[in-house]
């Protein structure tokens, strides 16, 4: 059975009797070590440290979990001197209190009260006042603690609230591109339904192989960058039913096996390069595709023909959009892209670092 971590003990709350009775075994070893010398024996030093423990606690726990959290952490900073400074003339009374009708009585045998002083009273009050400091000196010592404890939690939550938004952000863009690609893909069928083409059938089984991939497969952060390309094959294979006049170039390389990305990453800037390329031009459309990774480094470049009459718009496409934004989220400053018109052809460079 392994031994608790700091962390565990600072946050979980099953285990706040042990950082409490860790906290106060070591304040208890603390004061009879500083009481030892001034005391005729051990025993006398660890009496007094006993007397006065339980006033240190509720001084000490008046301070941490009443004052601090409904004051100091709220940024009520005057009311939280001004409670401070009376909750301290109380505990000096208190401290007074326990000294002279408890310690003395059980020192000197006698029954003294708090009105009966003994002899050497200046030295005593000094002693007395000496205590109380040593008092706020251990309450001191919890307040680095808390305070470390909120600053260590509200950290936590603000990143755990970060990652929920990026994960629920990431989960909206996954569902806007899934049925952008379906929209695409189905137009295509429709086309070919009405012609009543014998490459429906086929084209329907590749359909549901592509949707299979995307539904059930993606479903994680990361997959395999061989899935990808595939992905991309299978869609371009579909795609090509429609055109017999289009020229592909696929090419493929490097240090492609073991490497993950983000799923559906390359697909909208295939189905660009079809739905604003190939379908819009009289002329034989081409479309070139090259990916090739070394190392960690990936550079995936897409350049499709262009009508020469073609006027680019002020904004960009919905999975243009996406994909931009899913970059930003999950590459962060680990990516490059850039796309545009050149002349006669579309271009879309992308690289960036893979796991």
């Amino acid at each position: 059975m392994s031994l608790p971590t700091f962390q565990q003990i600072l946050l979980d709350k099953n285990k706040w009797l042990l950082r409490h009775t860790m906290f106060w075994v070591a304040t208890t070893a603390f004061l009879v070590t500083l009481d030892f010398n001034s005391a005729r024996s051990g025993w006398d030093a660890l009496e007094t440290t006993a007397i006065f423990l339980p006033l240190n606690m509720l001084f000490a726990y008046v301070i941490l979990y009443v004052l601090i959290p409904h004051f100091l952490i709220r940024e009520k900073y005057a009311q939280f001197v001004l409670l401070y400074l009376l909750w301290s003339l109380i505990a000096l009374i208190l401290n007074f209190v326990v000294r002279y009708a408890v310690l003395v009585p059980i020192r000197s045998g006698r029954n003294i009260t708090f009105e009966n002083f003994p002899d050497k009273g200046v030295y005593r009050q000094v002693f007395a006042l000496g205590s109380f400091a040593l008092m706020n000196t251990i309450a001191m010592f919890g307040v680095p603690i808390k305070l470390f404890k909120y600053w260590y939690i509200k950290q936590r939550d603000a990143l755990q609230l970060q990652k929920e938004k990026l994960e629920s952000e990431l989960s909206l863009l996954k569902a806007q591109i899934h049925p952008h690609f379906l929209f695409n893909t189905l137009n295509n069928l429709y086309a070919f339904a009405i012609e009543k083409s014998d490459k429906t059938p086929a084209m329907l089984l590749q359909l549901a192989g592509l949707l299979s991939y995307v539904l059930y497969e993606c479903e994680g952060r990361l997959v395999p960058l061989e899935n990808e390309i595939q992905l991309i094959r299978n869609y371009i294979d579909l795609e090509k039913e429609r055109y017999e006049r289009l020229d592909i170039s696929l090419n493929f390389s490097g240090d492609i096996l073991d490497k993950m990305v983000a799923p559906l990453l390359f697909l909208p800037f295939v189905e660009n390069a079809f739905k604003h390329g190939a379908s819009e031009q009289l002329e034989k459309p081409w479309i070139s595709v090259d990916l090739s990774v070394k190392k960690d480094t990936l550079i995936f470049k897409m350049i499709n023909s262009l009508d020469p009459g073609y006027v680019p718009s002020n904004g960009h496409g919905l999975g243009m959009r996406n994909i931009t934004k899913r970059l930003d989220l999950l590459y962060s400053d680990k990516h490059e892209l850039a796309f545009g018109p050149h002349e006669d052809y579309y271009l879309v460079s992308l690289t960036l670092q893979t796991t």
